[in-house]
């Protein structure tokens, strides 16, 4: 590892490539989140009516948040 260190080679994790907000709330299953969200239930209701976790949930409330606009 330290020979790899001192000839600059990454150590360590991958990056692995980030989703874009955009492509994120495309997905069926967080349409259907976002929709759930816009009538007003709660992330508990809306997990559960989706069929998906809360924590789910939040990721797609906060890239709601964050400006992106849904079709």
């Amino acid at each position: 590892m330290l020979k790899a260190k001192r000839n600059g080679t990454h150590i360590g994790r991958p990056k692995g490539e980030t989703e874009s907000t955009k492509n994120f709330l495309a997905k069926p299953k967080n349409k259907a989140i976002a929709l759930c969200l816009k009538k007003g239930l709660s992330l508990r209701q809306t997990a559960k009516e989706t069929r998906v976790s809360v924590n789910t949930v939040r990721k797609v409330k906060a890239a709601l948040e964050s400006g992106s606009t849904i079709n």
